[in-house]
């Protein structure tokens, strides 16, 4: 218990053989902690931010080769890139890229072979790229692709090999189109004008693409409205993949995950609403799974998926959120194939819904919180099978239910955070 109260533990990450987080306790506001799964063991690291009340609030936690990078605020720097090996004086930053308060505000952090890439401000620039290998000489400016204090705000890399990675970024002149990287300056380069012209060919859906075989997928404007599009990398290789709905408003498709031979994602067409799509890549290939929620009504909310419907992979199985037109929004799997697209348990009957939250996964178990009238919101398991799904624990009885964070692995355990009755 870092705080007699709540401590807010979030972030967990694996670094090395511990679970680095950022938490709070009675001197100060969140910091950077460690556990290696026992009391003993789970310690605050450094006090970045000391003074009562003040804290550093470490966030976008990412292992580099048994490295934490990550971002955090320090007196007189603002928020800049940091890195610890778990120990305080391994504990410091990086650089100051961006001299005064504010600071450069690192953002969507991604480990790419042996860097760290991200978006961040300097003197002199906008939010552009840049990356680390963990040392200060070797955290930089990859290009300034925006010139100038205006800003390109690259997204967060998608890998599709070959030393090669898939972005989005702007320019006063294309918008915010679809860029790649070799991590060189000169390799730094937009791939296709996709709506050629100051306008833009892709939104600022910073993590919403998924990778297969080489190929991305993700959800880019035409003159046929928001679809599916595909990119190995090359001008050539980039073009929509199908025109699911035909139209200029398009199937505004979201939410990819990559599971097996095919990527799956939610898209809207007006006969069936939004619902579940998969593609192997190609156009033939590209179908809808299941209408789940039968007819023109949506089974998948875009406005919900930020906070209650992430797809989540555990042994060939999709765990996904979804509502039909007699539930609320309940815990489902799909294996891919519209039999084995169901709901797990109604686990709150009606039309509430159990609003089920993503924890993460181990030993082939999907976990997620889900709220059951006489207990609110708990820990729940699923093995996929609906007998197999069923609260762990009750956590903090009664109706008020607990508050989680989301976990990680640690020498086969899930650690995360929760709110009890005793400890806040």
């Amino acid at each position: 218990d870092c705080l007699n109260g709540d401590s807010n533990p979030t972030g967990f990450t694996k670094s090395g053989d511990v679970l680095f987080f950022s938490a709070e306790n009675a001197s100060g506001g969140p910091e950077l902690w460690k556990t290696n799964g026992t009391e003993a063991g789970t310690v605050q690291v450094k006090n970045i931010y000391p003074g009562a009340g003040e804290g550093s609030y470490p966030k976008d936690l990412t292992d580099l080769n048994g490295r934490l990078i990550f971002s955090a605020i320090s007196p007189g720097q603002g928020y800049e890139m940091w890195t610890s090996d778990g120990t305080s004086g391994g504990t410091f930053m990086l650089k100051d890229l961006f001299d005064g308060w504010g600071g450069a505000k690192p953002r969507n952090l991604k480990k790419i072979g042996n860097s760290v890439y991200f978006s961040a401000r300097s003197f002199g620039t906008g939010f552009e790229l840049f990356k680390t290998d963990g040392t200060t000489e070797g955290t930089v400016m990859v290009k300034d692709i925006f010139p100038g204090t205006d800003d390109s705000s690259p997204s967060e890399l998608y890998d599709i090999g070959g030393g090669i990675s898939l972005f989005m970024a702007r320019t006063a002149w294309q918008g915010r189109e679809l860029w790649k990287t070799d991590g060189t300056e000169a390799g730094t380069v937009m791939v296709k004008d996709i709506k050629p012209g100051h306008y833009s060919g892709i939104g600022y859906d910073y993590s919403d693409a998924a990778v297969l075989n080489g190929v991305l997928y993700f959800k880019a404007s035409s003159a046929d409205g928001q679809e599916l599009w595909r990119s190995d990398g090359t001008e050539a290789g980039t073009y929509m993949l199908k025109d699911i709905n035909a139209g200029s408003y398009g199937s505004q498709p979201f939410s990819f995950m990559t599971m097996g031979n095919a990527v799956y994602f939610v898209a809207f067409t007006p006969a069936k609403g939004n619902e579940l799509w998969k593609t192997d890549g190609t156009a033939d290939g590209t179908v809808m799974v299941k209408d789940i929620s039968v007819g023109a009504s949506s089974s998948i909310e875009e406005n919900l998926v930020e906070f209650q419907q992430v797809f989540t992979v555990v042994n060939g199985n999709l765990f996904f959120g979804a509502q039909t037109f007699d539930t609320g929004l309940e815990c489902w799997k799909s294996d891919g194939t519209a039999a084995g697209t169901i709901r797990l348990k109604d686990i709150a009957p009606g039309l509430q819904g159990s609003a089920p939250y993503a924890l993460g996964a181990t030993s082939g178990l999907f976990l997620f919180t889900a709220y059951a009238p006489g207990y609110g919101s708990e820990l729940w398991q699923s093995d996929g099978t609906p007998g197999g799904t069923f609260m762990v624990q009750d956590i903090y009885s009664g109706e008020l239910g607990s508050i989680f964070s989301k976990g990680a692995v640690l020498n086969n355990s899930f650690i995360f955070g929760a709110q009890n009755n005793f400890n806040g």
